[in-house]
């Protein structure tokens, strides 16, 4: 059996109608596809510039940790340096209360005492002035009148 021209349009035009949907289909799926493509594509730029972002905060990351080492190691130097001051306060302490103190209350007492005596000592000073004028008037008079009497 031979198929004639009209046949084979016939036939052409039955797939045609039948292809046509499949055609439509296959350009929705085209246009589908390129918008997961331009999609896909805005997602790749932006997980570059996201690793790009993470690099960077990778770097200062590291770098804020050396900082950190670095001011560890500072605030331990200080420890040590505080630890060393109070144990030299604490002797410093031991110093004024043991020996100082002890001193200066012994200076007190000294000051003290001496204070008082030449207070008390004060008037009789002014006392032994007070004679010592007396006893110039005196012996000048009596000087005067050996004077006059020899």
């Amino acid at each position: 059996m031979a198929l004639t021209k009209e046949d084979l349009l016939a036939i052409s035009q039955i797939f045609s109608e039948q292809i046509k949907p499949l055609d439509e289909k296959l350009t929705k799926i085209e246009e589908r596809m390129t918008a997961l493509e331009e999609r896909v594509t805005r997602l790749e730029e932006r997980m570059a510039a996201l690793e790009e972002r993470m690099t960077a905060l990778e770097e200062r990351m590291t770098a804020l940790e050396e900082r950190v080492t670095v001011l560890e190691g500072r605030v331990s130097h200080l420890e040590e340096c505080v630890i060393n001051l109070e144990g030299r306060a604490t002797r410093m302490e031991l110093l004024m209360e043991n020996d100082m103190l002890p001193r200066l209350q012994n200076i007190e007492a000294c000051y003290t005492s001496t204070y008082k005596r030449y207070a008390h000592g004060t008037d009789q000073i002014e006392t032994m002035q007070e004679d010592i004028n007396t006893l110039k008037k005196v012996v000048q008079e009596h000087s005067e009148k050996l004077k006059r009497l020899a």
